[in-house]
């Protein structure tokens, strides 16, 4: 035995336990390992620690974001904001409400990189889509016609005449000699100075030649004249401020009427109801869209 502890010795001389006392090594060892182990249950909170810091950092920013995104957009800011600015035009739907006839509607786009302010007359009963769309309403315009109505417009001549007689009139220019009423219009140029006289001029349809189109027209011209004031045109749009498109109703270009998108009318005669609807015609179609877009 004595022997063969003799060569282990030897042998251990020959590497690095040379000249150190096995007993000794173990203990350093011994400690080595203590150490070690006491600087890893030491690191490992601080780096558990370091990571719950950085997951909630990265999820309150996230959450900051969000939260920020949806009040911006609460307020008209942010990316549905931004999305509605880069539009070019806007639909707007004028229905002036006639008492012996019931509505008269317009359509008009704004645009406010041009500045032009581009109407239609909407038929009093529509057909489009293998349907018939009666009463006319924003929802059946966009369904009809595939298109974004962005505000209702309801004109008042009552209002509108009120607001004359108080401002010094409104000035008109009649093609042609009519009565209506208690009325008289003559052809030419003409102030209207009373309410009454100025309902009488927009109701006008059974002596028009165009029908309805020439009375929307008249209802274009007294509304292209009186819209110039920021607080009648705030009144009728029923907002305390003005956007960018609202403004081109104040345009120096005027309402624009255009005659090259056409309605086909038909005569349907029903046991109960027969009426007069109107198509948009086929060579209109392409012009419609370039102006009103699509959906």
């Amino acid at each position: 035995m004595e022997e063969k502890l003799t060569k282990l010795k030897d042998s251990l001389d020959k590497t690095i336990y040379k000249d150190i006392k096995f007993e000794q090594r173990m203990k350093e060892r011994t400690i080595d390992k203590v150490y070690n182990k006491m600087k890893r249950k030491n690191y490992t909170p601080l780096f558990a620690s370091l990571l719950a810091v950085a997951v909630a950092l990265i999820l309150f920013f996230n959450v900051s974001e969000s939260f920020d995104k949806r009040n911006l957009a609460s307020v008209g800011i942010g990316e549905g904001t931004e999305e509605a600015s880069e539009k070019q035009s806007v639909n707007y739907l004028f229905v002036t409400h006639i008492e012996e006839s019931g509505p008269s509607v317009i359509l008009m786009n704004l645009n406010k990189e041009t500045g032009s302010a581009k109407y239609i007359t909407i038929p009093k009963n529509l057909y489009a889509n293998d349907k018939d769309y009666k009463p006319v309403t924003k929802e059946a315009v966009e369904e009809a016609f595939r298109i974004k109505v962005s505000k209702v417009v309801n004109v008042d001549p009552n209002m509108l005449g009120s607001y004359i007689e108080k401002n010094n009139g409104v000035e008109v220019i009649n093609e042609f000699d009519f009565k209506q009423g208690e009325s008289e219009f003559k052809e030419g140029k003409m102030r209207l100075t009373e309410a009454e006289q100025l309902v009488d001029y927009m109701n006008m349809r059974k002596y028009d030649p165009m029908g309805g189109i020439g009375r929307n027209n008249r209802i274009a011209s007294v509304m292209e004249e009186l819209f110039r004031h920021d607080e009648l045109l705030l009144d009728v749009l029923d907002q305390s401020k003005l956007s960018d498109y609202d403004k081109v109703l104040q345009s120096n270009q005027g309402f624009i009427n255009v005659d090259e998108i056409e309605f086909e009318y038909q005569f349907i005669e029903q046991e109960n109801d027969n009426f007069v609807r109107g198509i948009l015609m086929d060579e209109s179609q392409s012009v419609f869209r370039k102006i009103f877009g699509e959906e």
